[in-house]
């Protein structure tokens, strides 16, 4: 069953909050033209402690705020789960 748009930002947030517990990790990088509005986002996963990271992907936009795209968003949460199974 999909997420709907509040669930989808509220699961990354509560990810986020959690901080570093174990192994792999994430980062999530957004970019932008300004600090108002990201245009690109950057997901990476780092496999273990010693490790480079590994799998990575992006999604970019022209116009709006990444940050704010529910679909960008449950891309995000299933490449993470995805990754880190």
């Amino acid at each position: 069953m999909p997420l709907m748009k509040d669930q989808v930002f509220k699961r990354l947030s509560k990810k986020a909050k959690k901080g570093m517990r174990r192994w792999p990790i994430a980062t999530i990088a957004y970019y932008g033209p300004d600090a108002n509005r990201a245009t690109k986002v950057v997901v990476s996963i780092v496999p273990s402690e010693d490790a480079e990271p590994g799998e990575m992907r992006d999604w970019q936009i022209v116009h709006g705020d990444v940050r704010k795209k529910p679909d960008i968003a449950a891309e995000m949460l299933a490449f993470l789960w995805k990754a880190t199974a």
